[in-house]
C-alpha cells in the first residue's frame, strides 16, 4: 500500500478500500505502518487486535473504543487521547506518546514497556500488571493511578515525575518497611529519625489508613 494521508478528519465517516469497509470495521490484515492517521477520530470505534504500529497518530482521539490486544508499538502518538478506552493487554511498547491524555481508562496487563511517556497525563485508572519497563515517565502525570500490581520503574527515567498524593504515601509505606539491619549506621540512623518524627511518623501510615484501610499494619 502507498502512502496515505488522512489528516484532519472524522475517521469514521471514511471508507477507503484497503483501510475500511462501510461497516467501519478494518479489513484483516490491512497494512497500516504507512499510513498518516494524525488527528483522526476513532471515538467510540471497536478496534480489537488491530496493528497500529509503526503508524503516525499524532493528535489522534480514541475515547471510549475498544483497543484490547492493539499493537501501538513504535507508533507516534503524542498529543493522543485515550479517555474511558478499554485498554487490555494493549501493547504500546517503544511508542511516542508525550503529551498523551489517559482518563478512566480500563487497564490490563497494558504493555509501556520503552515508551516515551514525557509529559503524559494518567488519571482516575487502575493499572492492573501494566508493564512500565524502561519506559520514559519523566514530568508524566499521575492522578488517582493505583499501582497495587504494577511496578514503578526506579530508573532515572522516573525522575521528576508528577505525583499525587496516594503515590507518594504508597512510597513513603515501602519506604518505612525497610529493613536496614545491613546498612551502614549512618542510614539506619537517617531511616529511623525519618520515622520517627513528624511528618515521617504520620506519613508511614498513611496509605494504609486512607488507601488500603485494614489491610496494611502499621508501624
Amino acid at each position: 500500500m502507498p502512502d496515505y494521508v488522512l489528516r484532519h478528519k472524522k475517521t469514521k465517516d471514511i471508507i477507503y478500500k484497503g483501510i475500511f469497509d462501510c461497516e467501519l470495521a478494518f479489513i484483516d490484515n490491512a497494512k497500516l505502518d504507512k499510513v498518516d492517521f494524525s488527528y483522526a477520530d476513532f471515538t467510540n470505534w471497536d478496534l480489537p487486535g488491530v496493528d497500529f504500529s509503526k503508524t503516525l497518530l499524532i493528535g489522534a482521539v480514541f475515547d471510549s473504543a475498544d483497543l484490547q490486544g492493539a499493537d501501538f508499538s513504535h507508533a507516534i502518538l503524542n498529543n493522543t487521547s485515550f479517555k474511558y478506552t478499554l485498554l487490555i493487554e494493549t501493547n504500546f511498547t517503544k511508542a511516542q506518546l508525550a503529551k498523551a491524555t489517559f482518563l478512566e481508562c480500563q487497564m490490563l496487563k497494558t504493555s509501556f514497556q520503552g515508551a516515551f511517556l514525557d509529559s503524559a497525563s494518567f488519571k482516575d485508572i487502575g493499572f492492573d500488571s501494566v508493564n512500565l519497563w524502561l519506559a520514559d515517565l519523566r514530568y508524566t502525570s499521575f492522578e488517582n493511578v493505583k499501582f497495587d500490581t504494577s511496578c514503578l520503574t526506579l530508573l532515572c527515567y522516573s525522575f521528576n515525575l508528577d505525583a499525587d498524593d496516594r503515590l507518594v504515601s504508597q512510597l513513603f509505606c515501602h519506604f518505612a518497611r525497610l529493613r536496614t539491619n545491613r546498612c551502614s549506621p549512618v542510614i539506619r540512623y537517617a531511616h529511623r529519625i525519618l520515622l520517627s518524627s513528624w511528618p515521617g511518623s504520620w506519613l508511614k501510615n498513611l496509605f494504609g489508613q486512607k488507601y488500603r484501610i485494614n489491610e496494611i499494619d502499621e508501624v
